[in-house]
């Protein structure tokens, strides 16, 4: 039978250890910047379509937004994963004071971009962002 101390330590150390296990996984590592230019870039926009439930947006002005973190990208990479698809860009936009993330894939169709040329920041595909 249980008692009040164990019970409490018992409770204690589930909290520490999925404390300590909940911590977020840096997805941005499994991603890399293309190589490009920026109206080269934007051209290859052109051929892909967003398939972003919601354009994410992270405004700068926002005070109980936390930007410290290594983490605050990751639902921009989650947007990719859930498209089931490995071929095909996270879309980074600046406007203003806020950046803007999309999940694009290639199709047959001419696509107009969802901003112009001046407001893409870059563009990230899977890859390993930590290799040598």
């Amino acid at each position: 039978m249980f008692t009040f101390p164990k019970l409490l330590a018992f409770f204690l150390f589930f909290s520490f250890n999925s404390m300590f296990n909940a911590e977020e996984e840096l997805m941005y590592q499994k991603f890399v910047t293309v190589a490009t230019t920026q109206e080269r870039g934007y051209l290859t926009l052109g051929s892909v379509a967003s398939i972003s439930k919601k354009l994410l947006s992270f405004d700068a002005k926002n005070a109980s937004a936390d930007y410290s973190s290594p983490t605050w990208m990751n639902d921009c990479y989650r947007d990719f994963y859930a498209a089931n698809n490995s071929k095909g860009y996270v879309v980074f936009w600046l406007k203003g004071d806020i950046l803007y993330c999309e999940t694009v894939f290639r199709t047959v169709q001419q696509v107009k971009p969802t901003f112009e040329v001046q407001y893409l920041m870059r563009m990230e595909q899977p890859g390993d962002r930590c290799a040598v």
